[in-house]
């Protein structure tokens, strides 16, 4: 009979496995995740788990009787230390092996810390897990004054539901904008003017952060070792750090990421990554998205099974902050021109062209029809000019 191991126990790993069974898959199957809680979403973490508290029932994937249904093997607070591809062999911190015929990587990643020993600190917060998610909520509920380090997504999702709870909250931010590595200017000072307005206090540029425990269980934060600010709360939000060590280990091919090509499988062929851990096969860049995970995990159970349908999604992203939908398609560029269409203060979007005048990436503020018309536009390659798309009588659903 036929094994197939899953390492991880995130949203790809979830979908790996119900698409296989799904698809006819009777074989063993195996799921090897550090996390005793699993199969879950991760996008509440920082919104409404942050709000009001959340049973892990109701952010979970699939319901008890279906995950029962998958007839999975678990190995669950479990590390998978070391992947032997000869032997196809990989072996678990307690000492336990599992041969497997075909395997998926979905390790997912981790919240970059700046200074480990930060987190020995009382009230400092990293954010991957649910476990995360609860222990900073029940420190929000206790808190008046929150300080974010790092202005990516989640650090400025953190940071609106932070505020929506009342609290006082400063986001500082080492890069000259916030979202600084995934926002074209334009979407960032949107982003910086929306909490700004929203009250939360946004410095960039910052300096060298340091950390140290105050009296009372606040945290004083410092910045070029000047006293910056007291927090009773703090939360590393410096980024993500890509889980590839157990790709290293079995000498996969590694590129930041580990390297797939469109039916996710890696440089070994019985191997698939799919996830935060794996590139977009088109792009060569890891994309860090719900849709991605969703997708990828899909494509590389099917292609175990036999269907090759490749993985060729237009990245997609998006994000909650305050009442404002953000939803991001395709890829930004420092080259392409800015042409936005705008609605309301908080309902716009931005459209970026080439130098070919071809549409290459849209951001929608509270519009997402938008996307989805922006989609078909480049699924089906239609001729767009920014002149149309900036003219607020012409209907874009009739553009065809």
């Amino acid at each position: 009979m036929e094994t197939i191991v899953v390492i991880g126990g995130g949203q790809a790993a979830a979908v790996a496995a119900f698409t296989l069974r799904q698809e006819g898959y009777r074989g063993a199957l195996h799921i090897i995740s550090d996390e005793k809680n699993i199969f879950y979403e991760r996008p509440p973490l920082s919104k409404q788990n942050l709000l009001a508290p959340t049973e892990l029932s109701a952010i979970q994937f699939y319901t008890p009787d279906v995950i029962a249904g998958l007839m999975i093997d678990w190995h669950l607070g479990r590390r998978a230390v070391d992947l032997n591809t000869q032997a196809k062999v990989v072996r678990l911190c307690n000492g336990d092996q599992l041969a497997y015929d075909k395997l998926l990587l979905a390790t997912g990643s981790s919240a970059r810390i700046i200074n480990p020993a930060w987190l020995q600190l009382e009230n400092v917060h990293e954010l991957r897990s649910f476990l995360h998610s609860h222990r900073l909520r029940e420190c929000l509920e206790q808190s008046q004054r929150l300080v974010v380090i790092g202005g990516g997504w989640i650090g400025l999702e953190v940071a609106a539901s932070a505020r929506q709870r009342g609290l006082a909250v400063t986001v500082l931010e080492r890069g000259e904008q916030v979202c600084g590595r995934s926002v074209t200017s334009e979407v960032a000072q949107f982003l910086q003017n929306l909490h700004q307005s929203e009250g939360v206090e946004i410095l960039t540029h910052c300096g060298a952060i340091e950390l140290a425990q105050g009296d009372s269980q606040t945290v004083q934060v410092f910045i070029e070792n000047e006293l910056y600010s007291t927090a009773d709360a703090v939360l590393i939000a410096a980024g993500a750090q890509l889980n590839t060590e157990l790709a290293c280990v079995a000498g996969l091919e590694v590129q930041g990421a580990v390297v797939v090509n469109e039916y996710c499988q890696t440089s070994e062929p019985d191997i698939y990554a799919a996830g935060d851990v794996a590139i977009h096969p088109a792009l060569g860049i890891s994309m860090q998205s719900w849709a991605h995970a969703q997708n990828q995990g899909a494509t590389a159970a099917k292609h175990m099974v036999g269907k090759e349908e490749p993985y060729q999604d237009i990245p997609w992203l998006w994000s909650d902050q305050y009442d404002c939908n953000i939803q991001m398609l395709g890829t930004p560029s420092p080259s392409l021109s800015c042409v936005m269409r705008e609605s309301g203060a908080r309902q716009k979007t931005f459209f970026y062209f080439d130098e070919n005048k071809v549409l290459r990436y849209v951001v929608a503020v509270n519009d997402a029809k938008n996307i989805k018309i922006a989609k078909r536009w480049m699924q089906r390659q239609v001729t767009v000019t920014p002149e149309q798309v900036a003219d607020l009588n012409i209907n874009l659903m009739t553009i065809k």
